[in-house]
């Protein structure tokens, strides 16, 4: 491909030729947006990785992306990636592949060679962020507490989607510490539960999503247990809202929030948390 396209969107949304992609994304010098997803969730000697989507753009004319998901792919924000995202606005990470200490011996020499080269941890991927001074305004990832500490430090976003909530401690520290401090700022919070506890909605978090007097989009889990009045009731505080059921049928890049009701995410008998999560179920 030797002529420059005119692309300022890409979705890729399954692992074809790295060579075809490349090839593409050299071609177009305008990329702002950037959409990759792989179905096979692991890792693996084929595990497709962000460094070889991005490997053959010249580095003295780095790309000026402004959003950027990846799901599926093995993520390491090294120095032949971070020249492209300095103007990063918007990060989505879903099913990040990633080899962690204890699995090693899971895996072949080779396999291990390529995630301690290609992938890295989502705490090393915050860190890395906060060290490197990327904004963003509109993040979606797995929370956990390394995702917490870099939203104590952040100080721009509007919107937050939190994947893979199921730690009650880790939602005590996010309803009390980190909310707060956006609550003149996030217009949309999406929360997406495992199981019914303090990441849903009720009683606990009600007063402080009321301080959030920006957000006009919310999906949550709603708790089984004496959900009526408060959804009336945070429904009535805000001036436009919109309350969005959500799946857990995730990463689906064709994935559409229906907002036109609110509902809890369930219709059946919902799992309570496991007793060794700490914290207290409403």
């Amino acid at each position: 491909m030797n002529h420059a396209l005119n692309l300022t969107k890409l979705t890729i949304t399954d692992y074809l030729n790295k060579r075809w992609i490349a090839k593409i994304i050299r071609a177009s010098p305008n990329l702002t947006h950037l959409d990759l997803w792989c179905s096979h969730a692991f890792f693996g000697e084929h595990t497709p990785t962000l460094h070889e989507v991005l490997s053959s753009v010249p580095h003295e004319r780095p790309l000026r992306l402004r959003h950027l998901s990846a799901a599926g792919y093995c993520v390491r924000l090294c120095q032949d990636v971070l020249p492209h995202l300095r103007f990063l606005e918007s990060l989505e990470l879903r099913a990040v592949p990633y080899v962690k200490d204890e699995e090693r011996s899971d895996y072949s020499e080779e396999e291990i060679a390529k995630s301690d080269r290609f992938s890295s941890s989502m705490g090393d991927i915050w860190k890395t962020l906060e060290r490197e001074g990327i904004r963003l305004t509109s993040l979606m990832a797995p929370v956990d507490d390394d995702l917490l500490r870099y939203l104590s430090a952040a100080d721009q976003l509007k919107r937050l989607s939190l994947l893979e909530a199921n730690i009650d401690a880790c939602a005590q520290n996010f309803f009390i510490h980190t909310l707060p401090r956006y609550a003149q700022t996030l217009v949309s919070l999406e929360i997406l539960a495992t199981h019914e506890g303090l990441w849903c909605f009720g009683m606990h978090d009600l007063d402080v999503l009321r301080q959030c007097t920006k957000l006009v989009e919310l999906s949550i889990t709603v708790n089984t247990h004496g959900w009526r009045e408060p959804v009336a009731d945070i429904v009535v505080s805000r001036p436009t809202p919109v309350f969005l059921p959500h799946s857990h049928d995730y990463p689906d890049p064709n994935y559409q929030h229906d907002r036109s009701v609110a509902k809890s995410a369930s219709t059946g008998p919902t799992p309570r948390p496991p007793k060794r999560a700490s914290g207290r179920a409403i």
